[in-house]
């Protein structure tokens, strides 16, 4: 138990404290959705009352949830006559600023209850410099009641909060809020709720003499968790600069973007005469305004007004559907929305500004101006940064500048969207530019054939020139297939060193067909379920058991008029010639029977893929005497070992012909040296650093063992 909960309840109240219970019902118990908004009201209310400092201590252990401040405190006049007095108007009866010189947040005397929308028990620990400490609980059970019993009657009630003993409050005046059997549960961290706070507060930090702690550690601007995330940002007014020097982290490595590129500012005056403050920010990726720990989104522009939020979006009222809105995130600062002289414009829950006030429509319309504006410099800009970051590829740059002038709009524009695509890992982009230039130079080829018409065919030059782009882009189309293919043999090699389950290797062949006949890739496919193919290819057939079941591991294939049927054995089993025949002997009268019965004269094709020679049929002439003896059957053995050697006869020499490739090749080429180059430098700066902080661990440690001990000196 906590050091407040050891102390007994006095068993005689010194004094009787009053709320009234419908004004409670409506307004505090469920005012607010989370323990953020209840927090941030009692931190407001510390901010009226002068304080410093303000501790706030998470105990998940004990379930509670501890708000100390230095500020005034209270007397017991102060707690009966304001605290508790629901709707007591602050600044008529204490003036429009604090005795310390502060705009008050406080208006309506609402924000307390809000303690009840949190805690189902509060405690309050309070007093005035010199004074008697005031301590007292109030318990939502006990409030039900008298408000249910207030309803049964009609009769109106008030709820006695229960004195309880005095704790030390550590100051010689201050407040303590005790919130605990929470009604919501502990889920924030130390760090969730000071980055909460530091969202909801424009006027926490030294600057203005009010600090506030989370568990010991101070809330800052930095905790709101925005300005390192920004990649532009627009402020208003002079004033406000403060927050463009915020944004100004200097990158980690000569590769990292993450810093600010673009900052202006704007003006501040609105038509009313009045000035504004603040900023609009736009970061990197959209999936930057989420927040990690609980995925909630800060794609907002929020509004303060003395300091404190009022509004939680802006954004969602002068949205136009843009695009670019999914990158925004703000503050604005406008302390005109909340002054003495005109009426409250906040709603009763203090997050939200009522809509149809003059105030809020004029900042309504002053910021969906600046969006406009915005928008249009915001796409200006990111296609500029997306080039730039295109052109930090040599090869890229290189292939730009060659273009012809009249081709570099559409250039412009692709290579811009692949630069602003949002990608997991940046060496993806690389491929995104080889498909996205390859795909470029397609279609410039295809404009061009479409103009052949058009075109002298006297003039053979240009003709010859057509063609030979043509031939480029074929020959860059069929490398890359040729690499995806030593690729997959490469994956097959594995499989088969490693021994692998006969349906792995099967599936990899059976979807890789050109592995056992560069002819067969366009073969058309069956069912993927092999037993139903092959039984339905024969379902018109009168086949014995035998023939039907003899087995249903193999894939049925149709290749332009040829059937070819695929048997696999594991890579590890030696077949003897006899079951060899045996079995290519079932396939053949199958088939026959098979295609007879649908009156089909095709040909069909057997093939058996082996991990070793047929047993005792090892050397040249007795493959020889297997290959003349499955002839009849129509059906012959490949291994392993052979069709990988033969894929890299047909495949590999060509991926080596560099000096044949063409220019889009070569272009291809280049963009992935420099993406291995990337890699090779980004592991470099990884383990560098790794490297220099094992060295401040062995520095910090030999400073350690060779400090004199204390009994030492």
């Amino acid at each position: 138990m906590s050091e407040i909960e050891k102390k007994p309840d006095l068993k005689t109240p010194k004094y009787s404290l009053k709320v009234e219970l419908n004004v409670l019902n409506h307004l505090g118990i469920n005012l607010y959705s989370n323990i953020a908004a209840v927090v941030s009201e009692i931190v407001a209310n510390a901010w009226d009352a002068d304080a410093q400092n303000v501790n706030i201590t998470i105990s998940k252990r004990e379930g509670t949830l501890t708000i100390t401040d230095d500020g005034v405190g209270m007397s017991r006049a102060d707690v009966n006559e304001r605290y508790l007095n629901v709707g007591f108007q602050r600044r008529e009866v204490i003036g429009n600023f604090t005795p310390g010189g502060r705009l008050p947040m406080g208006r309506k005397g609402i924000g307390k209850l809000s303690l009840f929308s949190a805690a189902r028990v509060v405690k309050i620990y309070t007093c005035a410099d010199g004074g008697e400490q005031q301590a007292f609980e109030m318990r939502l059970a006990d409030i039900k009641k008298a408000i249910e019993a207030q309803s049964a009657d009609g009769k109106p009630r008030s709820y006695n909060p229960m004195p309880i003993h005095p704790i030390d409050l550590k100051h010689a005046h201050g407040t303590t809020i005790v919130l605990s059997d929470l009604r919501r549960g502990l889920s924030h961290t130390g760090s969730a709720l000071r980055r909460r706070i530091a969202r909801r507060f424009g006027v926490i930090g030294p600057s203005t003499d009010f600090r506030v702690y989370v568990d010991k550690v101070e809330v800052t601007v930095a905790d709101r968790d925005y300005f390192s995330k920004l990649q532009m940002i627009w402020y208003f007014g002079a004033e406000s600069s403060r927050f463009a020097a915020e944004c100004k982290a200097k990158p980690t490595s000569e590769t990292d973007d993450r810093f600010l590129r673009h900052a202006e500012m704007r003006p501040n005056i609105l038509p009313s005469g009045e000035k504004i403050q603040g900023w609009i920010g736009t970061v990197f990726e959209p999936r930057q305004l989420k927040d990690t720990d609980d995925d909630e989104s800060i794609n907002h522009l929020v509004v303060l007004s003395r300091g404190k939020l009022v509004q939680e979006d802006i954004l969602n009222h002068v949205n136009d559907g843009g695009l670019y809105t999914k990158y925004v995130v703000g503050e604005i600062y406008e302390d005109h929305l909340d002054i003495d002289s005109a009426d409250d414009i906040t709603t009763s829950s203090r997050q939200q500004l009522i809509q149809g006030d003059p105030r809020y429509e004029e900042l309504k319309k002053f910021v969906r101006s600046e969006m406009l504006y915005i928008e249009t410099v915001w796409g200006e800009t990111r296609r500029k940064l997306s080039l730039d970051t295109a052109f930090k590829s040599k090869a890229i740059h290189a292939w730009y500048v060659e273009l012809p002038k009249a081709r570099r709009k559409a250039a412009d524009k692709i290579l811009s969207t692949v630069g602003d695509v949002s990608v997991d890992r940046e060496e993806d982009r690389y491929e995104l530019y080889e498909h996205a230039i390859l795909a470029f130079e397609t279609l410039a080829v295809k404009d061009r054939l479409a103009d052949l018409d058009r075109l002298d065919m006297t003039q053979l030059g240009a003709v010859a020139e057509l063609f030979a782009q043509v031939d480029d882009i074929e020959a860059t189309r069929y490398h890359e297939i040729t690499r995806l293919r030593v690729n997959t043999i490469d994956r097959i090699r594995q499989l088969v060193d490693q021994s692998a389950k006969e349906k792995i290797i099967q599936q990899e062949l059976f979807d890789h067909l050109y592995l056992l006949d560069p002819s067969w890739e366009q073969a058309t496919d069956e069912p993927a379920d092999i037993e139903k193919s092959f039984q339905k290819i024969f379902q018109a057939a009168k086949l014995t058991d035998n023939e039907k079941f003899g087995r249903v591991d193999i894939r049925f294939k149709r290749m332009s008029g040829l059937h070819i049927v695929i048997e696999l054995k594991k890579p590890d089993r030696i077949v003897s010639l006899a079951e060899l025949i045996a079995q290519v002997g079932k396939y053949r009268s199958a088939m026959e029977k098979g295609l007879a019965a649908r009156a089909l004269d095709e040909a069909f094709d057997i093939v058996v893929v082996l991990g070793r020679d047929v047993r005792n049929y090892d050397t040249p002439a007795g493959r020889q005497t297997v290959r003349d003896t499955l002839a009849p059957h129509k059906a012959r053995v490949v291994r392993y070992d052979e069709l990988i050697d033969q894929a890299y006869a047909a495949y590999g020499s060509y991926l080596n012909e560099k000096d044949k490739a063409g220019r889009v090749l070569q272009l291809v080429d280049a963009i992935r040296s420099e993406k291995d180059q990337f890699l090779k430098d980004r592991e470099e700066a990884r383990r560098q650093a790794l490297t220099e902080l094992r060295r401040q661990v062995a520095d910090e440690d030999e400073k350690a063992r060779s400090a004199p001990t204390s009994a030492a000196s």
